[in-house]
């Protein structure tokens, strides 16, 4: 199965659920919105302690509506560290409750055409895909927030993030749990996270260059390694989820 059949499929698949229950898009994107947070739990803080050792005040304070203190600004930053860390939880929480509402109407409207035994193969489909739709969200957060940060990055991690999606989907998703590639024999799990790790490594002498030549500051080359970061590793759970999804379908028959 190719990129374009593949993503054919699971749309059709997504639409499917969406239209059975918005519980679906709610659990996806709070389950998205949940890995989001807890990256800003961990990029939050560096960003505290490099603007306290820097002494400096960030541009940006200049946006604010109102006029604060530096040390005043500094506070609100630590106090947002908690804060996000509550809403990682609570949209964590809130994902795995929206997906179970989900999953009890997926489960119900097939109930007449499978067997009792089946139900649990229905309730793993369903998580398989729910899962495969949050990553699918992420990847397009990420990739609107490095946009918001440089353009030039933007355009340069959707090539990449194309070329390497084109790739997996012609090489690991076309193999079979015994078949290995290349020389070094990989498993086709091996071929999604090696390919993607080469990807994250071009995005980082990317960003170097436009730090050197481009005037990106060090704020924001932190933020977009991290949001490449956070964008590599979920299109790998999404590969890893499509793996197992290339050979479903969801549809009533």
């Amino acid at each position: 199965m190719d990129l374009f059949e593949h993503s054919k499929n699971i749309f059709k698949n997504w639409m499917v659920l969406i239209t059975e229950s918005q519980a679906f898009f709610w659990g996806a994107f709070s389950l998205a919105a949940s890995r989001l947070f807890q990256l800003a739990t961990f990029f939050l803080p560096l960003k505290i302690l490099i603007t306290v050792s820097s002494g400096l005040e960030p541009s940006y304070m200049d946006w604010l509506p109102w006029t604060i203190s530096f040390d005043l600004f500094l506070v609100l930053l630590i106090c947002m560290v908690p804060v996000f860390y509550i809403m990682y939880m609570l949209f964590g929480v809130l994902s795995r409750r929206w997906f179970d509402i989900s999953s009890e109407v997926f489960q119900s409207n097939r109930v007449s055409m499978v067997k009792a035994k089946e139900l649990q193969k229905l309730k793993k489909l369903h998580n398989h895909i729910g899962k495969a739709g949050s990553e699918f969200i992420l990847c397009i957060i990420a990739l609107a927030l490095v946009a918001f940060v440089n353009q030039y990055l933007f355009f340069i991690t959707a090539l990449l993030v194309y070329l390497v999606a084109y790739l997996i989907f012609k090489t690991a998703m076309s193999m079979k749990d015994s078949d290995r590639f290349g020389v070094f024999k990989l498993h086709r799990r091996q071929c999604i996270e090696y390919f993607l790790s080469v990807n994250y490594i071009l995005i980082f002498i990317v960003i170097l260059i436009l730090v050197k030549y481009f005037s990106l500051n060090v704020i924001e080359a932190i933020f977009s390694l991290l949001i490449t970061r956070m964008l590599f590793q979920a299109l790998q759970r999404y590969c890893v989820e499509s793996l197992y999804l290339n050979s479903q379908s969801i549809c009533k028959e």
